[in-house]
């Protein structure tokens, strides 16, 4: 069995990726074919090929949701309700593996809508298995980050858990009873019978100075005081769960000496910058008048969960790690990186290009975010001309499809040799000079449009062949510049590829999942599509949905399966004359014969014969036709 899971585990997120209607009242066809023993009992036992539907998964998550995961969700909450005070809950975002399960967006809604009325879960477009580490990333650097301007950071000095304290004198079960703050600086407001101090209180500020609050005990402590500071979260725990959760593990009695008290007893707090916390309790008050002296007994010292003070412990990095059980994260922060990003975010150049991410297509979008990522400005120079170049590769690209599919006979590429800066520019500027009807690029004169163009190729050459500084200001104006020039041209257009393709019996046509390969795997968003005829997912498309139509790209870009649990690895044509690829993602590149036999045999067709594979075919989407479709067009199907 133990052999078992991980092929169960792949073969969901194959259906999971193959399904594109996660309606609850729908019954699902999309199916997966999965080996499984013939009898689960016996080791030596057949395995036989087994069908596993879309619906029948369904009604595995649907149990797994009214027995496991409602429950909790209701707990979480009423929790939250509590903190809430009466307001509502703004939003919700639905993150990690299990999110691109649609069916746990429907449910929640279905089962929750009035306590999600005014916060619809929100998916978060983008990697499920990193969101995790870097959050917990950027929250560790929020509570600790001191940035150049001195000023604290927002979360340090801090306690993130509450401290609680139950009382027992004598002897008998520890209680949760009402304290009163004697001062201002500890928040009561919302506390409940046992809080003491709220998690999120801030302690910078007065370190070292007693704090008091004020509580009637249920009979005077005449032998002894039992107190137990804990974590608790609600005043009915036993006492066995305020023993496991205590700060003060070390001592949880104080015996009486002086037997005289006051109405009320004064709990006092100290709390130093390193969050040791000395108690105090004082039976009665010191009165100086009447001669009368003060009867106290003081406490062991013990930590409570506080966030270090930043002022006094300097941080280099910031570690995100997140466990999984298929799959582990890490994310690493530094001061110099948040630093930059402090100085970025306040620069309309960089948010219009992380603006544009969710609308360029992969080949490109990956270049770009390595050059957005990068915060060492020895390295700027090479991730600047990388993305420089992906951006327009895909353009020169595109519009050499586009004039292929006018006419065949053209030989534009029989000079191209290599994809960098100075043979793109004289691809890009021959096939535009062609003036092709706008189809994988929309906007045929977007060269015009590149306004540094001629100026950013020379610059890159000469920083290339270190004929002058590789530290230019200007990098970021020339990235911005033919990035918006790429999306703008593209813009309206999908690119991606077919993740499955299947005859539809009876109908002699074909349908399959169609994903939209934008900004960064995985890629969530994906559709169902018809067409006339199979298309192998190793085929790089530009869907037009106002055309119904899509072209193949492949084998200027191609798509190839290398993991059975991962996404495909997309190559972009390199070099003609060796007929190499590079990878988009990572450096280094391939011979096309090594990613697939075939590619070779393509590539000489398309330099020879001007033919893509597959060509342009009808291509049928109406989730995306109902977006971009329009008057006739949009009433044709």
């Amino acid at each position: 069995m133990d052999a078992l899971r991980p092929i169960c585990e792949q073969k969901k997120i194959e259906l999971t990726n193959a399904i594109t209607d996660w309606r609850l009242d729908t019954r699902n066809g999309d199916v997966v074919e999965v080996e499984v023993p013939s009898d689960p009992l016996k080791k030596s036992s057949v395995h036989v090929p087994q069908e596993f539907y879309g619906h029948q998964m369904y009604t595995v998550f649907e149990k797994m949701w009214n027995t496991k995961l409602k429950s909790v969700v209701r707990e979480v909450l009423k929790r939250a309700n509590n903190r809430l005070s009466g307001n509502k809950i703004d939003v919700s975002l639905i993150s990690g593996g299990s999110a691109n399960i649609g069916w746990l967006t429907s449910l929640l809604m279905r089962d929750f809508g009035e306590e999600l009325s005014d916060a619809e879960p929100v998916n978060i477009k983008g990697s499920y298995q990193d969101v995790v580490a870097n959050g917990l990333a950027i929250e560790c650097a929020r509570r600790h980050f001191l940035g150049s301007s001195g000023d604290a950071p927002e979360f340090v000095a801090v306690t993130y858990n509450p401290v609680r304290l139950l009382l027992a004198p004598n002897g008998g079960k520890p209680e949760a009873l009402r304290f009163e703050s004697s001062d201002e600086r500890v928040n009561m407001e919302d506390a409940r019978p046992g809080d003491l101090i709220p998690s999120a209180q801030a302690f910078r500020g007065f370190f070292d100075a007693p704090l008091h609050w004020q509580v009637r005990l249920p009979r005077p402590p005449r032998n002894h005081l039992d107190y137990f500071f804990c974590r608790l979260s609600d005043a009915e725990r036993e006492d066995e769960d305020a023993l496991d959760l205590a700060y003060n593990v070390e001592e949880r009695r104080l015996h009486t000496r002086v037997k005289k008290f006051d109405a009320q007893t004064t709990v006092e707090v100290t709390v130093r910058d390193d969050g040791t916390v000395i108690p105090r309790f004082i039976y009665k008050k010191e009165n100086e008048r009447g001669g009368v002296p003060e009867n106290s007994e003081s406490g062991r010292p013990f930590y409570i969960d506080m966030t270090a003070d930043a002022a006094n412990v300097q941080m280099a990095s910031y570690v995100g790690l997140d466990f999984g059980t298929s799959n582990s994260s890490i994310c690493l922060l530094s001061n110099d990186s948040i630093e930059e990003v402090e100085r970025r975010s306040f620069s309309e150049k960089w948010q219009g290009l992380s603006d544009m991410l969710p609308e360029m297509p992969f080949p490109a979008a990956v270049a770009l975010r390595k050059y957005l990522a990068q915060h060492d400005a020895a390295r700027m120079f090479n991730v600047a001309i990388a993305a420089y170049e992906a951006c327009l590769a895909l353009l020169a690209y595109g519009m050499v499809a586009d004039v292929l599919y006018e006419d065949s006979s053209w030989r534009g590429l029989a000079s191209f040799r290599h994809r960098s800066l100075g043979p793109l520019k004289a691809l890009l500027t021959t096939s535009s000079a062609r003036d092709p009807v706008g189809f994988c690029v929309r906007e045929p004169g977007c060269v015009a449009r590149i306004q540094y163009l001629d100026e950013a190729s020379q610059s890159f050459t000469e920083g290339k062949h270190h004929q002058a500084s590789q530290d230019s200001p200007k990098w970021g104006d020339y990235v911005e510049d033919v990035a918006r020039a790429t999306v703008g041209a593209l813009s309206g257009n999908y690119f991606g590829y077919c993740a499955t393709s299947r005859i539809v019996p009876y109908e002699n046509r074909f349908e399959g999942t169609f994903k939209v390969a934008h900004d960064q795997p995985p890629f969530v968003e994906h559709y169902k599509y018809l067409s006339k005829e199979a298309i192998d997912p190793t085929v790089a498309l530009m869907f037009d949905p106002k055309r119904r139509k899509a072209r193949s790209l492949t084998p200027l870009l191609v798509w190839q399966q290398e993991s059975a649990s991962d996404e495909p690895v997309c190559y972009v044509l390199d070099v003609t004359g060796k007929s190499q690829y590079k990878p988009c993602h990572v450096a280094g590149k391939k011979a096309a014969v090594d990613i697939n036999p075939g590619l070779s045999r393509a590539l000489d067709d398309l330099l020879e014969n001007g033919r893509f594979v597959i060509g342009e075919v009808d291509f049928h989407v109406p989730g995306l036709e109902t977006v971009e479709g329009s008057g006739a067009e949009g009433d044709e199907s």
